[in-house]
């Protein structure tokens, strides 16, 4: 029978994500939230959650497949603080950026799924082993790789090694698997299942495909933040840095809302070619009252 903290825990977790989720708030900081509530009743009753939450690869077998809902649980069990801190530390930073693009249906799926799919991989080298996994990173992993799969150049705030970065997220997410892959290679980081790691990164590469294909308009790769827009006039006026790296998220955003405000912020900056004064605009042309006029948009 299920302790009863264990039975507390899987409530809050319920509770918690369930509440963000009919407010419409982050799934991403519902699950830290869950993720820190479970960890506190681990602090009390340790033995309890980690015998009734825990995921063991033996779990998949016939006599014990009663006890795989401990798939989900596992993921919000942690075995110390320095364990949780940087998996919801790294969940945060890259985590709410990926819903804000997916949105929170998308972004919970692929979470729990690439959970899974970690574990999977983990169990699929280690069957019949009576180890316990705990974790979010399997699943944070899974993010990752899609949001690198989906939207590579977008710029977040990234451990590279011992420092945080912001970096765009391709590189981090390449960064991330090669150390993973060296460690498995290796045969390092006893105690540290990395095969989940690259099992949740494989899997959010390989589930977004099969997102896109179920419909959203949101994780389409063409952006359509360029729609109609003559970048080359656009980049023959810019003067600084800042203005072209504008131009490229313009061109690969995909949320129009997005791209509108960084093309409007981007306008706002141009200055007149011909007396270096304010350009005015309009939804299609770029003027200045010494007389230059010029297209943007077609």
């Amino acid at each position: 029978m299920m302790a009863i903290p264990s039975i507390i825990a899987i409530c809050a977790i319920a509770a918690v994500v369930g509440w963000a989720w009919a407010r419409k708030s982050s799934i991403t900081f519902a699950i830290v939230i869950a993720n820190l509530i479970v960890f506190v009743i681990t602090l009390f009753t340790p033995e309890q959650i980690l015998t009734d939450l825990s995921f063991s690869p033996a779990y998949l077998s016939a006599q014990y497949w009663p006890r795989c809902y401990t798939l989900l649980t596992s993921m919000f069990v942690h075995g110390g603080f320095s364990h949780i801190i940087m998996n919801m530390l790294v969940l945060v930073l890259i985590g709410y950026s990926f819903e804000q693009r997916v949105g929170r249906e998308k972004f919970l799926l692929i979470y729990l799924v690439t959970g899974i799919v970690g574990a999977l991989c983990h169990s699929a080298l280690s069957l019949g082993s009576t180890t316990f996994l705990v974790g979010a990173s399997g699943a944070i992993f899974g993010i990752l790789g899609a949001y690198a799969a989906s939207y590579p150049r977008d710029r977040v705030m990234m451990p590279m090694g011992i420092i945080f970065m912001r970096v765009p997220v391709l590189l981090g997410a390449l960064v991330m698997a090669l150390i993973e892959t060296i460690y498995v290679a290796a045969g390092a980081g006893q105690g540290v299942s990395h095969f989940a790691h690259l099992g949740g990164f494989i899997g959010g590469v390989l589930f977004l495909p099969l997102l896109k294909e179920r419909g959203g308009a949101t994780l389409k790769t063409e952006g359509v933040g360029g729609k109609g827009v003559d970048f080359d006039l656009l980049q023959s006026l810019t003067h600084t840095p800042g203005q072209l790296e504008l131009i490229e998220r313009i061109k690969g955003e995909d949320l129009p809302e997005i791209s509108k405000a960084w093309l409007m912020y981007l306008l706002n900056s141009l200055r007149c070619p011909k007396c270096k004064g304010n350009l005015a605009h309009d939804e299609k042309s770029l003027k200045c009252k010494c007389g230059f006029e010029k297209r943007y948009r077609s």
